[in-house]
């Protein structure tokens, strides 16, 4: 569902994400499953070096948009 939604929506924040799946909010079961995928390098933060930047944004890593085109 987070593939889905990034890739629908493009870039979207943590809590913008969360609420497009349903959550209320950003919860430890998100977290989790979020973390799983940027460490499988499925998904990636926008800005890598300041992961807690106040714009930061969580999109769909390069080589997964590259090779949909």
């Amino acid at each position: 569902m987070i593939f889905e939604s990034l890739r629908v929506n493009g870039c979207q924040s943590g809590k913008t994400l969360a609420a497009s799946l349903g959550y209320k909010g950003v919860n430890n079961t998100f977290r989790r499953c979020l973390q799983e995928l940027m460490d499988e390098g499925e998904v990636e933060y926008l800005y890598p070096d300041s992961p807690k930047y106040k714009r930061q944004k969580i999109r769909l890593a390069r080589r997964l948009t590259a090779s949909s085109d």
